[in-house]
């Protein structure tokens, strides 16, 4: 069961927090979500919205951590 949805923004020590994370509940359950940057275009940021749904759809049971590049609106709408 996820207890932190940690919403990473850019350039923000989003790397130093996920090593802060790490120690806390240990590599095996946390989910880091990259983005895989493209040039902006409408079918990139479409195809860049579903990979975030199906990802935060679809974590393993054993997951209790998710950070990463994540818009509060995809998080909100998440499957309990």
């Amino acid at each position: 069961m996820i207890e932190l949805i940690s919403i990473h923004i850019g350039k923000t020590a989003g790397s130093s927090f996920l090593e802060i994370l790490k120690k806390q509940y240990g590599e095996n359950q946390i989910y880091h979500y990259i983005d895989r940057r493209s040039p902006n275009s409408k079918l990139q940021d479409y195809i860049q919205q579903i990979r975030r749904k199906l990802v935060l759809n679809n974590l393993s049971k054993n997951i209790k951590v998710v950070h990463g590049h994540f818009y509060y609106k995809h998080v909100n709408k998440r499957k309990a």
